[in-house]
């Protein structure tokens, strides 16, 4: 018979069954690294699930998470880990679990957000979801010259995960347009999936910058910095990388002033929750690595 729990994070039981669920109905995701040092505890992410015995069935998980918009701090709900067992699907289990959780938390909520995969474009709407535009920045890279001069080191993980995570948590607001102000253990999570390749540290600046160079064109996906707000396009003249071009997966005021957007996403929807979705703003970036 099968038993919906809620809130389940602290049920090692049922902790257990998530680390054996997610890698068979999410596409090989291991929590369970991340999960055992600590970020799962500290982060509000919880979930709900449907249990059969001491086996999940399906789940949908979700994050409270406080956002910088328009200079003005939200409270969102972000879902993510939305799946099935294979053997499970067709029966409405996503759908059982998903009227519980926008029951028992749109009121207490401005907006609720999630990312759907392709398959599944057309369920999110039936519940008052809406897509909305998300996307990306490009802009040719500075040329370097003689007045700059940055020097980038590699951080290394294991070795540096703590130095990185103070840097984390300490971080500035890139943007006042939209920037998480919390949830930063999720980026940690992507550190675990293969992130912290990826990870370089410019100490004239102290700006650590999340970046890879793919066929010429630089993806920065990060920028973390403590201090006072640098120019994110002077900082790169001095990048280790062969790159002419820049894809940016996050929002940054300067860079929105010389990039050009990019609607990337058809896949990021809105729900109402304490404010209607017709308020949120429009043509946003999304921080890749705060996305569950």
């Amino acid at each position: 018979m099968l038993q919906l729990v809620k809130n389940y994070k602290q049920n090692s039981d049922i902790r257990k069954a998530f680390f054996e669920f997610t890698p068979k109905a999410l596409w090989g995701i291991n929590f369970k690294p991340w999960a055992e040092k600590g970020y799962w505890d500290s982060l509000s992410y919880d979930g709900y699930a449907l249990m059969k015995d001491d086996k999940m069935m399906a789940n949908v998980s979700f994050t409270k998470m406080k956002i910088l918009i328009d200079d003005q701090e939200r409270t969102l709900l972000q879902l993510g880990t939305v799946g099935t067992l294979e053997e499970e699907r067709g029966k409405g289990y996503s759908r059982l679990l998903l009227e519980e959780v926008l029951k028992d938390w749109e009121k207490r909520v401005d907006w609720i957000f999630l990312f759907a995969n392709e398959n599944v474009l057309s369920f999110y709407p039936k519940f008052g979801f809406e897509q909305f535009n998300e996307g990306i920045y490009t802009f040719p890279l500075p040329k370097p010259d003689s007045i700059t001069s940055f020097s980038f080191k590699k951080v290394c993980f294991p070795e540096q995960e703590q130095w990185f995570w103070d840097k984390v948590q300490n971080r500035q607001p890139v943007s006042s347009r939209f920037a998480p102000r919390d949830g930063h253990e999720i980026m940690m999570l992507y550190i675990y999936l293969g992130y912290g390749e990826h990870v370089w540290y410019e100490e004239k600046k102290d700006s650590v910058v999340m970046m890879e160079e793919k066929e010429g064109t630089l993806h920065l996906y990060d920028w973390i910095f403590s201090g006072q707000h640098n120019n994110l396009y002077s900082l790169l003249k001095d990048i280790p990388f062969e790159a002419k071009d820049c894809i940016v997966y996050f929002m940054d005021d300067n860079v929105k002033k010389i990039g050009s957007y990019k609607n990337q996403s058809h896949m990021f929807f809105i729900r109402s929750g304490k404010e209607e979705k017709e308020s949120f703003p429009r043509e946003i970036v999304f921080p890749i690595l705060y996305k569950t």
